[in-house]
């Protein structure tokens, strides 16, 4: 969708004409000018298609909806098999959907997507990830700041024992400082590590999130319903990982434990301690996008309503039949 900005009608670069663009039209993907805007909006084939103000809209908000067949090159996605639960072209339909009763035009399977409960659980479901990654973020934050204040906490506690005791304290006291610079690099490089991935995934969930409201205002109903058939594979996947976090996550502090006896082989050492948090994360129930439109008779029960009609006494002759 819109794969460079450009203020030029698109339709008019096409014949070496040169137009500002004043809309754009989701279903054609193509910047019009005023021009085309009012042929399109006239056009039986083109009238019902969505068209937004240019200046309205922000290139950055604009979700890549795929379209088009993966079997099939350049063939547009405009059915829905309800039996298979997947969308198709028209080439998938002689070839995998022939027997399938129920295959609807994409546009009826979509026609309430934008208010049904596979968006509003989609939706919902983005936001309550990105609000319990917020407070993990911050967790993060708040941790790595404690644990480099506990560092020189740590010292101060080193150095007071250090004025009570010999000089063979000052090699205990080296050692100390060792193992409290290791456990200090380990344990603000795992809080690094946590803490990039989860603000990756909660770049990523925000994306998520405004891709459906930008759809869901400005896109059509196909390209909502594809977007949300496309981001209910990977929802799934961040849900196991956002839980993975909230469940292994322990807060880390370091503590000195003081030797009480100055004749034992140390002063002391650096002890991790985990302590466990108060955020909780619970799924929302997702449900896959099931529009199930009303059924419409197929050409098989349609002829034997027809048979069981036309029973007849006298002979009948058809000469032409029209559905």
């Amino acid at each position: 969708m819109m794969s460079s900005y450009s203020s030029q009608c698109e339709s008019c670069s096409e014949d070496g004409k040169s137009k500002v663009a004043l809309r754009f039209c989701s279903d054609c993907d193509e910047r019009l000018c005023r021009e085309c805007v009012e042929y399109h909006k006239k056009c039986k084939a083109t009238k019902s298609h969505n068209l937004i103000d240019l200046a309205s809209m922000l290139r950055s908000t604009i979700p890549n909806v795929n379209t088009l067949c993966e079997f099939h090159e350049d063939v547009y996605l405009d059915f829905y098999c309800m039996q298979h639960d997947t969308v198709c072209c028209r080439k998938c339909i002689p070839s995998s959907h022939q027997s399938c009763k129920d295959v609807l035009l994409l546009e009826v399977a979509s026609e309430h997507i934008k208010i049904s409960s596979a968006f509003d659980d989609t939706f919902r479901e983005w936001q309550n990830i990105h609000k319990t990654l917020e407070h993990l973020r911050q967790n993060f934050n708040d941790n790595v700041n404690e644990l480099k204040k506990s560092e020189s906490s740590i010292c101060e506690e080193v150095r007071v024992w250090k004025r009570n005791l010999i000089k063979q304290i000052n090699t205990f006291e080296e050692k100390i400082k060792i193992d409290l610079s290791n456990d200090m690099t380990r344990d603000l490089d795992q809080l690094k590590k946590l803490n990039t991935e989860t603000s990756e995934l909660h770049d990523n969930v925000k994306e998520r999130g405004q891709e459906l409201q930008f759809l869901k205002e400005y896109g059509s109903n196909n390209q909502l319903y594809l977007m949300l058939t496309e981001q209910g594979k990977g929802v799934q996947n961040v849900v196991k990982r956002v839980q993975e976090m909230t469940l292994s996550y322990k807060k880390t502090r370091l503590k000195f434990e003081k030797t009480a006896d100055i004749d034992l082989k140390s002063i002391g050492s650096i002890s991790e301690v985990k302590e466990a948090h108060d955020i909780q994360y619970s799924p929302v129930k997702l449900q896959q996008a099931h529009v199930q439109p009303e059924r419409v008779d197929t050409i098989l029960t349609f002829k034997k309503a027809i048979t069981e009609q036309l029973k007849l006494t006298n002979k009948l002759h058809i000469s032409d039949l029209a559905i």
